[in-house]
């Protein structure tokens, strides 16, 4: 407990002479109330004098005034690799619209890969007398900004957390998203998660497979069909777009057949088998498709043109997608070698197992 008088000033005077206010952050003001009580809290943001370098860590309280003295209401928290809170909503004090201010901050964590910016939402609880969050969910990008703005000039705030990229070559091919949380009437909830547009290959089959995954077939064939183009980059795998194309144009297959549109799902079949076969002998005639298995690691992809071959194999036959996908997720679990391409872009992009090749396994 603090006595009331002069305790602002109290707080500021020990904190500056114990170096916990620096040229990066610090800070004591009792200008806000957030109980509703008429009397403004002490708002305390302090640093680590003992860690002064990056990520700069501190930690942020909250002090009321009870009976003519002051007590800890709220704390955010301290660790050597998280940052101190970094108050965001400084012009935006009711983010929510129902009159009781709000604390909106940002803390930054690190470890040896990356810098990760999570953000919170605070409010006093009248009924409990303690502070809640008004986070649905935790939101957590790396290397992100974020800020507190009135988008829809509503008099309610969104909450966009911009991520960023890091330098980690083990992560990958990255690509940023931008968070919008908006307020649901009882939380801040994520109304939107976009992702940057994708330069590289592989990230318009990630938004593509997300699409198929979500029963989208539509969106899922278009993503697939814009991965084709040959101006995305590639990364590192080896003959990385044949193999990446070889994979679109199986999954193209797969949605039509979805979709139950079964002659362009044979097409679409046909097609890909035709430009993977070898070519006829000479004197022979050319054009048709062969029908026998492909030679092994005849061109890169073809592991997708077997799964191709083996789902319209069982789908033609029995016109049932799942087991004509338990026929492909079994060739894949022999074979993983088949789909090692996917799985060669880093922790910031998805991981592949057998069963993620042909979704409507059951």
């Amino acid at each position: 407990y603090l006595s009331a008088g002069g305790a602002p000033t109290v707080i500021e005077g020990r904190l500056a002479a114990w170096g916990a206010f620096t040229s990066y952050g610090g800070l004591v003001r009792a200008d806000r109330d957030f109980t509703g009580d008429g009397v403004p809290e002490v708002l305390v943001v302090m640093m680590n004098p003992e860690h002064p370098e990056f990520p700069y860590p501190g930690d942020l309280y909250i002090f009321g005034c009870e009976n003519g003295s002051y007590r800890l209401l709220y704390q955010a928290g301290h660790a050597p690799n998280r940052s101190a809170p970094l108050i965001l909503n400084t012009e935006h004090s009711d983010v929510n619209g129902n009159r009781l201010n709000d604390l909106v901050y940002a803390v930054q964590t690190c470890n040896a890969d990356v810098c990760s910016t999570s953000v919170e939402v605070i409010e006093w609880n009248v009924t409990l007398s303690s502070f809640d969050s008004l986070l649905a969910e935790k939101v957590e990008e790396a290397f992100a900004a974020a800020e507190v703005a009135d988008l829809e000039d509503d008099g309610l705030a969104e909450i966009i957390v911009r991520g960023g990229q890091g330098a980690s070559e083990a992560a990958g091919p990255q690509r940023s998203q931008t968070i919008t949380l908006r307020w649901d009437g009882a939380r801040y909830s994520i109304a939107s998660a976009q992702p940057a547009d994708g330069e590289y290959r592989i990230h318009m089959i990630v938004d593509a497979d997300e699409a198929l995954r979500a029963g989208d077939y539509g969106t899922a064939i278009a993503r697939y069909q814009r991965s084709l183009n040959d101006s995305l980059r590639s990364w590192r795998y080896p003959d990385e777009a044949a193999h990446l194309q070889a994979y679109a144009r199986f999954r193209i297959m797969l949605a039509l057949a979805a979709q139950g549109n079964v002659g362009a799902a044979q097409a679409a079949h046909d097609e890909l088998v035709a430009a993977y076969s070898p070519p006829p002998a000479e004197g022979s005639e050319a054009g048709g498709i062969i029908v026998g298995p492909l030679p092994a690691n005849t061109l890169p992809g073809s592991g997708f043109v077997e799964m191709a071959r083996l789902f319209w194999r069982e789908y033609s036959a029995s016109a049932d997608l799942a087991r004509a996908c338990q026929v492909v997720t079994g060739y894949a679990r022999a074979a993983p070698s088949s789909f090692e391409v996917l799985n060669s872009f880093g922790y910031a992009n998805p991981t592949y197992t057998a069963p993620d090749l042909c979704p409507f396994g059951g």
